[in-house]
Formats: structure tokens, C-alpha cells, sequence
């Protein structure tokens, strides 16, 4: 018989002493930690996936009102309208930009 026997049984003949109520309460406690970590690490990854989707609309977002600002601004090129007027419809159209069902108004864009 090895050292790390008479380790093991020591252990065991713990676990044998034990009653049924706090070998069900040991059971019940390893269950209830596996469990939280298992919530941990499912909410740390839900916070993840939600800021990459909200990083990914912004960038959206960007894209598309630079587009649009491109747009007036090359129509206003083209003599299609003055740049005074290109800036004021550029200015209407991203005032109605959305972002998350609520306004994104330029404010500092007059």
C-alpha cells in the first residue's frame, strides 16, 4: 500500500461517514457553481455578441449617411443645385437618419 492509497481512503471513508442530507448538499453545491459559471460564461459571451452586432449597425450607420452626404455633395458638383442647397437637403435627409428607433439629428451639421 502507497502513500497515495492510504490518501484515498482517508478521502473516501470522509465521504462513507457522511450522511445522505450532506452528501446530497455537496451534490446540489457542485451542481449550483457549475451552473453560475456556466451562466457567467453564457451572459459574458450574450455581452459580446451584442456589442459586435450594436459595433457592426453604428458602422451602418457611418456608411450610409457618408454615402448620402457624398451624393448631394457630387450633385452640387454637377450644377444639379448650389451648395447651399445641397447642404440643406443633406442635412433634412440624415435628420431623419435612425439609429436603434431613435433620431440621429446632426446638430452641429447647419
Amino acid at each position: 500500500m502507497t502513500a497515495h492509497d492510504s490518501y484515498g481512503d482517508k478521502n473516501m471513508g470522509a465521504w462513507k461517514k457522511a450522511t445522505v442530507g450532506q452528501r446530497l448538499a455537496l451534490l446540489v453545491g457542485i451542481l449550483t457553481l457549475a451552473f453560475v459559471g456556466e451562466a457567467v460564461i453564457g451572459l459574458q459571451s450574450l455581452k459580446e455578441k451584442l456589442f459586435t452586432e450594436r459595433q457592426a449597425q453604428t458602422r451602418r450607420l457611418v456608411e450610409a449617411a457618408g454615402s448620402l452626404a457624398s451624393s448631394y455633395h457630387d450633385r452640387a458638383l454637377a450644377g444639379e443645385m448650389t451648395d447651399q442647397e445641397a447642404q440643406t437637403r443633406a442635412f433634412r435627409a440624415l435628420s431623419d437618419m435612425r439609429y436603434d428607433g431613435a433620431r440621429v439629428a446632426p446638430s452641429e451639421c447647419r
